[in-house]
């Protein structure tokens, strides 16, 4: 982005690099997502934190993709959770759930989403 990380650089810095690296991802969410734009901004935002976070990206998420397309909660409560595989000093890999991060995603997303769809289905 044409900033000179060489030597440090300042806080506006930081936040510039940010911003543009978060446009790239939101764009190409909105390019490899189906229906992208016609989400509503939540959803959009919930994508484009996989997109940013996640190895592979949202794409790598295809029942949480498909669970907001048809505005199913239950199956977005169910899909959006995120681990990681660590090795064990035995050699096992195991999956290891993101605690903080899945409750970060439920309060900032999941929750309000599932608030959505239950009003649109009418279930509240």
């Amino acid at each position: 982005y044409g900033i000179d990380i060489s030597k440090g650089i300042t806080k506006d810095q930081a936040d510039t690099i940010f911003r543009k690296d978060l446009e790239k991802k939101y764009n190409r969410a909105s390019k490899r997502v189906p229906n992208f734009k016609n989400l509503t901004p939540l959803e959009q935002a919930l994508i484009t934190d996989f997109e940013f976070n996640v190895k592979g990206g949202a794409e790598t998420y295809t029942e949480m993709l498909k669970a907001i397309q048809e505005k199913d909660f239950k199956a977005l409560n169910k899909e959006y959770k995120r681990s990681m595989i660590v090795e064990t000093p035995d050699g096992k890999r195991l999956k290891k759930p993101l605690t903080k991060r899945n409750k970060d995603t439920y309060s900032t997303f999941i929750a309000p989403l599932i608030e959505e769809y239950k009003k649109k289905i009418g279930t509240i």
